[in-house]
């Protein structure tokens, strides 16, 4: 594995050089006489605590610097066939570049030093004159000007908090590898390793835990990585894993990749205690494998971040590896992101209809409004595309204010309808401001509040009872009313109904599309018809598409129906429309 004390290829230790140890120098010097005088203002300078190495000419040099390790060059500037700049510049080519380098010469010349200082060299000495004293102050600062570079070298390739290769660095170490899997005709693999709801850890524990906790993390990582794998953290929680040599084949190379994101994943999961809390987290894991040159480096660190995503959309704690399919997702949901945000500034945004229908009177009481998308390039888009999007930001908030808005419009220009409801989803609803947005909505839109239901589904209740119960009432107390959308779905269903102010229950579909197939879906049904009866809430039968289940329902005292039956959710002038002619 990459060792947290490298930058770049020889990278020291960015703490410098250890001053217990004798000063190594190596003295590049085609010149006896000149090699003597330096030798002799060294021992004045250090003593015995120097060990000086002498090289006549520069591929030697070179040799010497590959074979053993120096603290400081001090190199002539004429060296027979070449000159101390062009040794430099070849030291600067093959990985020398974090040795101090004080360039020698005869002659003050201000072009020298120019051309030494951008080659690399950290400081020019006349050789005219020279005392050990001046020699001294001249390594010294080099020494210390070096171990500055170090460092911020350092800084400049590695994460802060972890001390982990940064991205920076990890693309480096990509290209080089993304070359040799090529040669070498073998395989290698990118993993994105991201933490599960590791927002939650700093929002109720704090930053300072949260950071402690992403050390232990890397501290464990690194304990299961191979010595030729190179693991990275690129910021947050997100750490990504450069795998190398794997198999020639990749249906092998694919097995190894999940042999080894399955460790990672169980030394994650370990409960870790930090500052007193015992927490437990998992991970999801992206995966690309590759073997081709003709692969970059950034398309390769996108797969993998595509699959990372789509391991957390696929429930989490999981890994996924990248398929070109993902790719044409990703690039869908990155521009309804990007579009969305202007879409109701824009007037993209229409309001559908479904009719509820009164089995009694055969007329339409009222609609559920849903919501499409008008692209302008697009076409018209399905919510099932865009709102899950919406839900991951506030955004949600705007669209279902928006929609709130427009169906009080609606309504004050239709007092015959009896209502309109509307979805709300869960972002949306624990937002503080809720309940005061929806009151000043319908204050200054005139609209009689009971006109409006609110529909909301039962796994918006599973946290929270208590805050959901108290802001239900607040909107209840100006006539506004509720729906359980979807029941019988989720888990809590009678507890939601005993604790929350409902006043209309809707029978998920899941029930009422098998009515008359012989199943348990017509005994369920009885069944929450007559509690809702006891309860006093009105019922509405969602899905119906065959006349069987309308007449299903109306025989058991069920009138409230909507779904194919009647109608598709229609724009709003084909609703009219549909007012009309009643």
């Amino acid at each position: 594995m990459l060792a947290s004390n490298m930058a770049m290829t020889s990278i020291k230790n960015p703490d410098g050089v250890n001053q217990q140890q004798p000063l190594r120098i190596l003295l590049v010097e085609d010149d006896v006489v000149d090699y003597k005088t330096t030798a002799r203002l060294l021992k004045q300078a250090y003593a015995q605590s120097f060990e000086l190495t002498w090289s006549e000419d520069a591929e030697r040099a070179i040799e010497l610097l590959t074979s053993d390790i120096f603290d400081i060059c001090l190199i002539d500037y004429r060296l027979g066939k070449t000159n101390g700049i062009d040794l430099i510049n070849k030291m600067q080519k093959e990985g020398h570049a974090d040795i101090a380098v004080i360039l020698l010469t005869g002659l003050d010349n201000i072009e020298i030093d120019k051309k030494a200082t951008i080659a690399g060299a950290t400081d020019y000495l006349v050789k005219n004159g020279l005392k050990s004293e001046l020699l001294e102050r001249s390594i010294r600062y080099s020494l210390r000007q070096k171990e500055t570079e170090r460092k911020v070298t350092y800084l400049a390739f590695h994460d802060s908090l972890t001390g982990l290769a940064n991205r920076s660095l990890f693309g480096n170490y990509l290209e080089r590898v993304i070359g040799a899997s090529a040669r070498h005709l073998e395989y290698a693999a990118v993993l994105f390793i991201d933490l599960d709801n590791f927002k939650s850890v700093n929002d109720s524990l704090g930053h300072s835990v949260g950071d402690n906790l992403l050390i232990e993390i890397a501290h464990r990582l690194e304990d299961h990585v191979r010595q030729e794998d190179i693991l990275a953290r690129f910021g947050g929680d997100e750490f990504v894993l450069l795998l190398t040599r794997l198999n020639s084949d990749m249906s092998i190379a694919g097995e190894q990749v999940t042999t080894i994101a399955e460790k990672i994943s169980a030394t994650i999961s370990q409960p870790i205690l930090v500052a007193g809390h015992e927490i437990k987290i998992s991970a999801s894991t992206g995966a690309t494998l590759f073997s081709e040159k003709s692969t970059d480096s950034e398309s390769l660190l996108r797969q993998a971040d595509i699959a990372m995503y789509r391991a957390k959309s696929d429930g989490k704690d999981t890994i996924r590896f990248f398929e070109s399919e993902m790719e044409e997702s990703a690039t869908t949901n990155y521009w309804i992101e990007q579009d969305l945000g202007n879409a109701i500034a824009l007037g993209q945004l229409e309001l559908y209809f479904q009719p509820i229908v009164d089995n009694k009177t055969k007329r339409i009481q009222g609609a559920e409004t849903l919501i499409r998308w008008n692209h302008p390039e697009r076409g018209l888009i399905s919510p099932i595309d865009f709102i899950p999007k919406a839900e991951e930001s506030d955004l949600i908030c705007a669209i279902g204010l928006f929609v709130v808005e427009q169906a009080c419009q609606y309504l004050k220009a239709k007092p015959e309808l009896d209502y309109l409801s509307i979805n709300i989803g869960k972002r949306h609803f624990e937002n503080n401001l809720f309940a005061d947005d929806i009151k000043n909505i319908l204050n200054k839109s005139g609209v009689r509040p009971h006109q409006l239901v609110i529909e909301l589904t039962e796994n918006m209740f599973l946290k929270n009872t208590l805050s959901s119960c108290e802001k239900m009432k607040s909107l209840k107390s100006t006539g506004l009313r509720f729906a359980l959308d979807d029941f019988g779905t989720g888990y809590s269903s009678l507890s939601v109904l005993k604790d929350l102010p409902f006043d209309i229950l809707k029978i998920d579909r899941a029930f009422t599309k098998t009515i008359g197939e012989g199943s348990s879906s017509e005994a369920i049904i009885l069944a929450i018809i007559a509690m809702s009866n006891a309860l006093g809430l009105s019922v509405i039968a969602e899905g119906l598409e065959q006349s069987k289940q309308v007449n299903f329902m109306v025989k058991h005292g069920c009138y409230g129906s909507q779904g194919y039956y009647f109608s598709r959710p229609v724009p709003q002038e084909e609703f009219n429309q549909m007012l009309k002619k009643q």
